[in-house]
């Protein structure tokens, strides 16, 4: 039994509580244990996922259970609506996605989905789907509307609107792609 405890086991069960179906699809998710020091990860996030596995780093433990739990039902989230996966075929498609962007709406859409329930807390200056669509594009729905008319592709490709770069003439496919500005939908959004 003790092979199967990490530092989110107790979220877990509080999800498997109050939320048997996003609890369940937590217990189907691999959990692995990291250490603070791990460089192996981009994030300094207590924890995070790559799409299949929720990595826990030390500082995750010392969190209060509603906020652990919040995170874990986040994290659930993005492996079930597959947004890792997605963000590659998009990038497949566009030959240049922005990762954070492409972050910033998953994360809008996840968060919306999470923040009526009152047995977990999400992290304070959590971003919403909403507050992304009254503030950049001055569309003010309920929620439980916008949840079911945007995806994460469709509100990334509204909210991109860098510019094209420097790119002209031939480029060597080993070179780094020219760094577009941020027009002002995505520049909102990288502030929220």
């Amino acid at each position: 039994m003790a092979a199967y405890v990490h530092r989110g086991t107790r979220a877990i069960q509080r999800m498997v509580e109050y939320a048997p179906a996003t609890g369940g699809l937590a217990l189907w998710i691999r959990h692995v244990d990291v250490e603070a020091a791990d460089r192996a990860h981009q994030t300094t996030a207590p924890v995070f996922t790559d799409g299949r596995a929720l990595y826990y780093r030390p500082a995750f433990a010392a969190l209060p259970l509603a906020e652990q739990t919040g995170l874990v039902a986040h994290e659930v989230l993005h492996v079930a609506l597959r947004h890792a996966q997605r963000y590659l075929d998009l990038q497949a498609r566009l030959g240049d996605a922005d990762l954070e962007l492409f972050n910033a709406c998953a994360d809008g859409i996840v968060n919306s989905a999470l923040a009526h329930l009152s047995w977990l807390a999400l992290r304070p200056g959590a971003v919403f789907l909403e507050q992304i669509l009254v503030r950049v594009l001055a569309l003010d729905e309920p929620v439980e509307k916008l949840l079911l008319d945007w995806d994460v592709e469709r509100l990334y490709r509204l909210i991109d609107d860098r510019g094209s770069g420097a790119a002209t003439g031939r480029r060597d496919a080993r070179e780094p792609r020219p760094i577009r500005a941020d027009g002002p939908r995505a520049a909102h959004v990288r502030a929220l």
